[in-house]
Order: C-alpha cells, then structure tokens, then sequence
C-alpha cells in the first residue's frame, strides 16, 4: 500500500512539474513573440509651435523625423501624421527609399482635420530618416511622429481599423473586430477642438487606458498640439473599442490593428536611446510658458534620462520630472561670443520611468526661438555620467562644422551632441547619428525645425577620442557657434535575454 502510494504521488508530481515546464514555456514563447515597442520619436509639437499663428506647408514641401536608432531588420515602422483635411493625403518614404502604406485615415468633418497612421512591413536594417511629403497647401498640421516595433507579421500585417471623433474627455477609436487574436493595437488621437494657432493645445495631455485583455501603454504625448498615443496587444477576438482619456473634452482618433508573428529583430542589449522629444518654445504667449511642463512617455525599462537644451542667450536652469528624479547639470553653460547661442546639457541617473512621465524646465528666461532635446534611454550604469567637454567658436568658412571632441573612459558609452549655430542648418553627422528634423523650406537663420541645432548620438565601441563633425546646408557660414558633448556609461550587466527554451527533471 505505502509502496504503490509513493509510486502514484511520484508520477503526479513528475507529471505536475512537466505540466508545469510546458506552461512556462508556452508563456514564454508566447511572450516573446509577442509585438513590443523597439523605439520612438516625437516631433508633433514642433510644426504648431512655429506654424501655430496660421502659417502653412506648401504641395511638393516636405518634413524629416530622425528616428532615433537606424531601425532592426524585420521590423515595423509606423509614421502618424496630422494635417489640415482639405489637404491631400501626403506620402511617406525613408532614407532607404522604402514605401509607407496608408493604413487608416480619419477625418473630422466638423472642423476639418484630419490624421492618417503610415506603415512598412519588414524593413531594411537601416531606416531611420523618415520623411513625409504633402501634395497640397496644408494650413494646420504637426510635424510627423515614428515608431518602430518587433514581432508584427512581415506581409499582410494590416488587420482592422477604427475612427471616431467626438466632444468629450473618454476618447474611443471606434469598435473593430480583429481576425485573430494577439494583434498590435496603435490608438493615436488630436484634441482638434481646442482653439488652433492660438496655442489652445498647451497643457492637453491624454492618460492610456484600462480594457479588458489588452495591456495600454501610452508612447506619445505632447504639450502644445494636444497629441496623445497608446499601443498594446489585444489577446481575444472580440470587438474591442480602443479608449484612453484627454483632461480636455474634444478628439480624432483613429485605432489600426496589425497582425503579430515571430518576427523581426529583438531590442538589442545594452546601453540605447528608446526615445526622443524635441521640445519647442518661442518668445510669443502662449508658448513661452515658464517653467514649460512637457509630458514625455518613457518605458519603465530605462533608467536615464537626457535634456540637451539650446538658447539664444539664456539658460535652462533647473530641470524636474513627475517621478521625482533628481537632475545633475553636465558641465556649466557654455555661449558663443556674442552670447547669441548657448547649450546646457541635464540628466537624470538611476532614473525612475513611467509611460505617465512628464518633465519641467525652467529658464532664466526665454529669448528666442529655441529646443530641448528629450532622450529615454535604457541599459545605462546606475551612475551612468562618465565624461562631459563643452566649447565656442567662429567658423567663417561655408562648409561642415567640426565642433568638439570627447574621450570616454569606458568602451561602449553612449555619447550625445548639443550644438548650436548662429546660422546655416545641420542635416546630419559625417559620423553619428542625427536626433534632429528638418523642413524643406527652411532658411538658413535661427529658428527651424528642432532650431536648426546639430542634436547627436553616437555609440563608441572603445575609448578612443570622437569628434563631432556636422554636415551643413551650403549658403553661409555657421558663425559663431556653441557645443556640449556627454559621454555615459554602460551597465556592466545587461540583462540577459529571455530564455528560449525549458527542460524539466525530475530524480
């Protein structure tokens, strides 16, 4: 009796335990499979915080967004764009001369605006620049946000769409019902109600949802166009109507469901920036607001946080976020010699993240037409700050700008670039990688998009020195300028990959 009683609890537990192994790795394979997002840049605010007053994009103009890494083979990249509706549709390409398709369009046709979601299956390892063209004088429009994310099915991956817009503060996509379940749901909406060119979007700021088999994750979200955006992965087959909330009543939404796969290319290991804001001011009401509280979604993943600041002589003197970091000033202010442009770089170690986050900054005034860069950056060293040089010069001669140089102490660093030029447009890096945007019709003065400032990152594999070399638009002289350049480390134990696959025994 007691002997064929242990032989039966045995077998139960061996059968429990490799029970129990399938499930786990089930759920592990499954999560791994699942659509996750690689990176973003949010550039929205930029266009209404210069074309706000009334100010337009003519047909055949076009506008740049950098993403902020150069995207993993096999992966999607969706591009949102808002813009005037009785504008035609614009088209979407990128560096590497890929096509964007439409996947939903959605117009308000009482007071007619319009926002469209653009995407590419299975890109290029590469792709970075993304650049959106319009076909149509457009009064109102935001400069053009991106995103990459993994595991979204590499062909026929549009599955279902939904638009709705509405007077009210619970914003709903409409109802859609996917085909399949585990989908990538991409929700995007724009307070198109509140007064337009008049700064009405300032403070609007939208907080993701709560549904049933669906995880809300908010990755966008601005301060003076009133943009807001959520993804998640629905596990069922029922209709779902996407919602999130804005804390003033009035939106376009739309919501597009792709399908998922086992495909793609993971996020790799390491130190990397995850996303990017750029933050605009002007010296007219209402967007000079001082201190100015922006709303920056960061994945709890990362553990750094950057602000590159450039101003025409002023400074970006303290620096706060929502999760009550605490913010260290990378080297002290540093301005040309006409004090016409300056740069102070802040970061936040050992940083605190959410998709709530939101970050202030506060100036000793505001003079100009100027920017912060915000950067979300995960797998930094707990205290990540390694090296910082600043300096000013005079480049007389028309042709690139080689600024400043940095030696890191440690392999590996992530390093950004903050310059700031007195005139001429950076639109890129001979080396590195340019976190700026960029608009076909900008002059060569002060005051484009992102500033006209050489924004930078570069990855440095050693400990040799970097000297940052921007390309220029051929016209003038970049002039008097002003640079910072921050190296930070790496943790020195990166997480380690999920693990692929399980083996139970049992003795």
């Amino acid at each position: 009796m007691n002997q064929n009683r242990a032989i039966r609890e045995k077998f139960i537990l061996t059968f429990a335990v490799v029970l129990l192994g399938n499930l786990l790795f089930t759920l592990l394979a499954s999560a791994q499979s699942q659509p996750t997002l690689i990176q973003v840049a949010d550039d929205l605010d930029w266009a209404e915080t210069y074309f706000g007053s009334g100010g337009s994009v003519a047909a055949g103009q076009y506008m740049t967004t950098e993403l902020p890494n150069p995207a993993l083979a096999g992966n999607m990249i969706v591009v949102i764009v808002p813009f005037d509706s009785t504008s035609s549709i614009p088209s979407v390409t990128d560096n590497l001369g890929e096509s964007y398709s439409l996947a939903e369009s959605c117009t308000d046709t009482t007071n007619g605006e319009e926002v469209a979601v653009y995407y590419a299956l299975n890109v290029t390892a590469g792709a970075k620049q993304i650049k959106t063209t319009y076909h149509a004088g457009t009064e109102y429009q935001g400069n053009p946000a991106a995103a990459e994310f993994t595991n979204v099915a590499l062909s026929n991956a549009l599955d279902v769409a939904s638009c709705n817009f509405s007077n009210s503060t619970a914003v709903t996509a409409g109802s859609a019902t996917p085909t399949q379940s585990g989908d990538l749901v991409i929700q995007f909406a724009w307070n198109d109600y509140v007064s337009l060119g008049t700064g009405g979007g300032i403070g609007v700021h939208y907080t993701q949802g709560n549904q049933s088999n669906i995880n809300w994750q908010q990755f966008l979200g601005t301060w003076a166009w009133a943009e807001g955006a959520q993804w998640g992965v629905y596990s069922s087959t029922s209709a779902l109507n996407p919602t999130m909330t804005v804390s003033k009543s009035g939106f376009l939404s739309l919501a597009v469901f792709f399908k998922s796969a086992t495909a793609g290319t993971a996020m790799p290991s390491g130190i990397r920036i995850v996303g990017r804001k750029n933050v605009p001011f002007t010296t007219g009401s209402p967007w000079n607001a001082n201190p100015l509280t922006v709303y920056f979604p960061c994945p709890s993943t990362a553990n750094l946080l950057v602000a590159d600041f450039a101003g025409a002589g002023q400074d970006m003197t303290a620096v706060s976020d929502s999760n009550s970091n605490s913010w260290t000033s990378s080297h002290a202010l540093e301005c040309d010699s006409g004090d016409n442009t300056c740069v102070h770089n802040w970061y936040a170690p050992n940083a605190a993240t959410s998709t709530g986050e939101s970050v202030k900054f506060t100036f000793n005034s505001i003079q100009g037409a100027d920017s912060v860069e915000l950067y979300c950056v995960q797998g930094a060293a707990t205290s990540p700050f390694d090296t910082s040089v600043a300096s000013a010069g005079n480049q007389t001669a028309e042709g690139n700008w080689s600024s400043v140089s940095i030696t890191p102490s440690t392999s590996n660093d992530l390093i950004f670039m903050d310059g700031s030029q007195y005139s001429d447009t950076a639109t890129g890096f001979t080396t590195g990688l340019f976190e700026g945007c960029f608009w076909s019709n900008e002059g060569l003065s002060n005051g484009g998009c992102a500033s006209n400032n050489a924004w930078g990152a570069y990855y440095n594999p050693n400990t040799s020195q970097f000297t940052w070399t921007a390309t220029e638009l051929s016209g003038s002289a970049v002039g008097i300028w002003a640079a910072e350049t921050d190296a930070f480390k790496a943790s020195s134990t990166p997480q380690p990959a999920p693990p692929t696959q399980l083996k139970a025994v049992v003795n």
